[in-house]
């Protein structure tokens, strides 16, 4: 189950969380800056990159166990992905079985 929902670490059952609501990384071009760590990114042209949606994080206090969470990735267009992304429905009934 996940910290998020059930606020308890699966590992070590702690209920101290350390919440980044916005997962960065160090800038490549900056030894200051920082920038979001995109859920999806994928190369639109040449010279191009779509990023979109972040990662907010839930890492334990007591452990260090860390979950991830894309948000704010509905904007994705997979047929724009490049097949990069690909959707996959469990839920879906399977189609016929071949022998």
């Amino acid at each position: 189950m996940p910290m998020k929902r059930t606020h308890v670490c699966p590992k070590c059952q702690s209920r101290k969380f350390l919440v980044q609501g916005e997962f960065q990384v160090p800038d490549q071009d900056s030894s200051n800056g920082v920038d979001p760590f995109p859920a999806f990114t994928f190369s639109v042209s040449t010279f191009d990159r779509s990023m979109i949606g972040a990662f907010e994080t839930w890492t334990c206090a007591g452990c260090g166990f860390t979950e991830f969470y894309a948000r704010d990735f509905q904007a994705l267009d997979i047929s724009q992905s490049h097949g990069k992304v690909r959707y996959f429905d469990a839920a879906a009934p399977p189609g016929p079985v071949y022998r």
